[in-house]
């Protein structure tokens, strides 16, 4: 401001050091992450006009539980809600993505929404889903409760989308402090959570 006269509002701002937050990550997981101008090639995607997008995750932590996250967003980039379960007993990390999964719809269902788009980083899950498999496991069980749901929207599509652009739905499975419970959220999202969403949806303009 001194120097060059250039002001920055708070928002601009929080997208430059996630932009370099991200591109310090990339490096470090010799992932290829291409930076011009500041913004990345790809991120999030709104979904169309109507529909809500639920971004899905869970994290297994080993000696702490397992967490399960799930985000709902506009097709431009607004927050609906956001839903956090934490609990201490673990299990296989598929089992646990397909129950974040099963987390988003009911919180769908629950605030009435009617067209959903499911995106989950975990490309197996999305597949036998979308592959309707059948089996006897504990995991299929959890398939089925899901496909039931399903049948409460008018329409509903199940998304696999690169963990590099799930980065909400995974900050909220690893949301801290632990708390063994649930945390609901719609327009008061912490400020973490907030920075991340205010970054996706400047990307989509």
């Amino acid at each position: 401001m001194v120097f060059e006269e250039e002001r920055w509002d708070v928002g601009g701002i929080m997208r430059r050091i996630w932009g370099i937050i991200w591109e310090m990550e990339s490096v470090q997981d010799n992932k290829v992450s291409c930076i011009v101008e500041g913004s990345r090639l790809g991120s999030w995607e709104p979904p169309g006009s109507g529909v809500s997008k639920i971004n899905t995750d869970a994290g297994v932590v080993e000696g702490v539980g397992v967490g399960l996250g799930a985000v709902s967003r506009t097709s431009a980039g607004e927050v609906e809600w956001a839903v956090v379960l934490q609990r201490g007993s673990g299990c296989a990390v598929d089992m646990a993505e397909a129950e974040a999964i099963l987390l988003g719809l009911r919180e769908a269902i629950r605030m009435q929404s009617r067209k959903v788009v499911i995106e989950s980083d975990c490309l197996i899950v999305v597949e036998d889903l979308n592959r309707n498999r059948r089996g006897r496991s504990e995991l299929f069980a959890i398939y089925e409760e899901i496909r039931q749901l399903s049948l409460s929207f008018e329409s509903i599509v199940f998304k696999h989308i690169s963990r590099n652009f799930n980065k909400l739905a995974h900050m909220l499975a690893h949301a801290m402090p632990w708390f063994h419970g649930s945390r609901f959220w719609t327009s008061d999202l912490p400020a973490e959570f907030g920075i991340v969403a205010l970054f996706d949806a400047s990307n989509i303009f």
